[in-house]
């Protein structure tokens, strides 16, 4: 979706003032969606469109 000039440059500067996230974190973050994407698969809800 398209945002204003005013709201991007908004996120651009809460982004650049943001740490950098932890690789354990990250690892959890990506383990966590994995995880529930397998879960809707096996249940048959997941879907792709082209």
């Amino acid at each position: 979706a398209n945002i204003s000039e005013r709201a991007a440059g908004m996120v651009e500067e809460e982004t650049s003032l943001m740490a950098a996230p932890k690789k354990d974190d990250v690892r959890l973050a990506q383990d966590s969606i994995l995880s529930n994407l397998r879960e809707l698969n096996k249940n048959g809800e997941l879907s792709f469109e082209e």
